[in-house]
């Protein structure tokens, strides 16, 4: 039998749960002052539908439908594709996730 004593899981310092954080903010078009906003935290159900679309692109865009508002919505439906990739590697470095790729 080990008598190793266990040490407790420290958290970092800067770590809050995704309750605590506000909600993800990006100016559309940039320069304009007009500001939008993206959850935080996701409902597993969003997740768990987008995870049944047929590739990355679908399921981003079966995760925004879900979730944005129709005025977020419309500002990202206005960007480019590569636009759109960098606001959601964005929001999820805000969330504090990320997504591997396969």
């Amino acid at each position: 039998m080990s008598t190793r004593k266990r040490r407790p899981h420290k958290r970092p310092a800067d770590d809050t749960s995704s309750r605590e954080r506000a909600p993800f903010t990006f100016e559309w078009p940039k320069g304009s002052g007009q500001r939008y906003s993206l959850p935080t935290q996701l409902k597993f159900g969003v997740l768990r539908r987008a995870s049944k679309a047929g590739n990355d692109f679908d399921q981003i865009c079966a995760v925004l439908e879900a979730v944005a508002d129709p005025d977020a919505l419309a500002a990202i439906d206005d960007m480019d594709v590569p636009e759109v990739e960098r606001l959601f590697v964005r929001w999820q470095r805000h969330m504090g996730v990320s997504v591997g790729e396969s």
